[in-house]
């Protein structure tokens, strides 16, 4: 039995998590740059919410994130 959920999580879940981050990730990406071309500045662009995992400030100012919640 245990082995069964293993392989359905391994399998199932853990790659649509993967493509359902990566899908949203383009989407709010295109926010971000056409934010950018319009001139507004951005705060902060984050994979994730809740605690920061790992982060940087880019030369304009946008602290770039991941954050444990997806």
């Amino acid at each position: 039995m245990l082995n069964i959920l293993t392989d359905i999580v391994l399998y199932t879940v853990v790659p649509f998590l993967f493509a359902l981050t990566l899908v949203v990730f383009v989407h709010e990406f295109g926010h971000f740059i056409v934010a950018r071309w319009c001139g507004v500045k951005v705060d902060a662009f984050s994979i994730g919410f809740g605690r920061e995992i790992w982060g940087f400030h880019d030369k304009h100012g946008t602290r770039w994130r991941i954050a444990w919640i997806p």
